[in-house]
């Protein structure tokens, strides 16, 4: 299967992908540098590849899908959060931390789903110490309580599905509100 990325390269995904399981650092790190270009249309390969009973191909994944970035990226990162291997958790963690934002939503459903694997805990908290913007800090100041608490256990879970409520209504807000806003500006510029 040979794809255009965005960066003109014609060399196959299927070529690069194996390139990711290679001994030398060298050829895996060009075909990240590649496969990075290809953009989201890699994103499904990348998230197959995190299942991959080779942890270093894990770990190359986690870093191709860093930084590529996107929501479907960062829903990929964030399924790594539970990974065995520490190397891999840290490289979905980083590339959770490039999507800033963007990682809010789908690590706050991996706390609800996996609150007691203190991986997972670990990594979330690092990520919201990373990337919380203080109009965010709100609705994440429990979720961050919770980790820090007694009983992570038992209140993370918790925390975080009234951080996801509480994200939902205000992104459906937003939206409301945007289109609000485009049906004035295309009734103002009917008039």
């Amino acid at each position: 299967m040979s794809e255009h990325s965005e960066s003109g390269t014609t060399r196959p995904v299927d070529e690069l992908i194996e390139e990711l399981a290679s001994e030398d650092p060298l050829i895996c790190h060009a075909a990240r540098r590649e496969l990075t270009r290809f953009g989201r249309s890699v994103v499904p390969q990348l998230r197959d590849l995190l299942r991959s009973p080779s942890e270093h191909v894990r770990w190359e994944a986690a870093k191709v899908l860093g930084g590529i970035g996107g929501m479907d990226g960062m829903d990929a990162l964030a399924n790594a959060l539970p990974d065995p291997s520490s190397d891999v958790r840290w490289a979905a963690v980083e590339g959770l931390i490039e999507g800033k934002e963007k990682a809010y939503h789908p690590v706050l459903h991996q706390l609800v789903i996996h609150s007691s694997n203190v991986g997972v805990r670990d990594a979330a908290a690092h990520i919201f110490a990373s990337v919380v913007r203080e109009e965010h800090s709100a609705f994440l100041r429990p979720v961050l309580r919770a980790l820090r608490g007694r009983a992570p256990v038992f209140e993370v879970s918790l925390a975080a599905y009234q951080a996801l409520t509480t994200y939902h209504r205000t992104q459906a807000r937003l939206e409301n509100f945007s289109s609000w806003r485009a049906e004035k500006s295309a009734a103002v510029s009917d008039d």
